[in-house]
Formats: structure tokens, C-alpha cells, sequence
């Protein structure tokens, strides 16, 4: 099995929600698990298959969720260490910002909605 761009999905949410702070925006919780998706798909896509993150979504009532993060941001950020990707990864992680974050998540919903996958 090939190893992942990032060791831990975690470190990718956290990227996530420093970048929305950075930009005085919030992030809700279906928001930040469409951009996970939506990042892991692409990358796969950009990638020839390989995995950005150690995350397996699963299918929920409000779309796509990664469980794992879903737990451990339900009361809110973690406190814990952030681990910031290798540049590269830093960099495809603000394409996808830069496409996807700035629509409500009813839009990446619908978005998502249209894959053929």
C-alpha cells in the first residue's frame, strides 16, 4: 500500500480551520468534512490514485464524514500539536482552499453530489 502525503487526517483539518482563521473566517464541522473529502478525492485524482491523508470516509445522513475527525472535533478544536505538511502538500491544500472554501457547504454538497464516484 502506498504511504500518504500526511501522516495524520488531523493535521489536514487543522490546516483547514488555521487558513479559514488566518482569513477571519470560520469553518463549521459539514463544512470542514466536505473539504476533507473534496481534498482527498483530488488528490487522488492529481495523484495517480495516492492517498493525501490516512482517512476513510464513510456514509452519513449529511454526506461524506471521516469518523475519526468527526469525534475528535466535536466539541470544538483539539488541543493538540499541529504538524504542518511538507510544502508541496501545503501548496495543494491551498488550491483546494482556494476552489472550494470559499462556497457554503451546500454548494460543496451539491458539488460532491455530481461526482461520478
Amino acid at each position: 500500500m502506498a504511504s500518504c502525503a500526511v501522516e495524520s487526517t488531523i493535521d489536514v483539518a487543522l490546516w483547514f480551520l488555521n487558513r479559514a482563521s488566518a482569513e477571519d473566517s470560520y469553518i463549521q464541522a459539514q463544512k470542514l468534512q466536505r473539504l476533507l473529502y473534496l481534498a482527498q478525492g483530488c488528490y487522488a485524482q492529481e495523484y495517480y490514485g495516492r492517498k493525501l491523508m490516512p482517512a476513510t470516509f464513510v456514509t452519513h445522513d449529511m454526506g461524506p464524514v471521516e469518523p475519526n475527525v468527526y469525534r475528535v472535533f466535536e466539541a470544538g478544536r483539539p488541543q493538540i500539536d499541529y504538524v504542518a505538511p511538507a510544502a508541496e502538500v501545503e501548496e495543494f491544500l491551498a488550491r483546494i482552499w482556494r476552489r472550494f472554501g470559499i462556497h457554503p457547504v451546500e454548494r460543496l454538497n451539491a458539488f460532491i453530489i455530481g461526482q461520478e464516484a
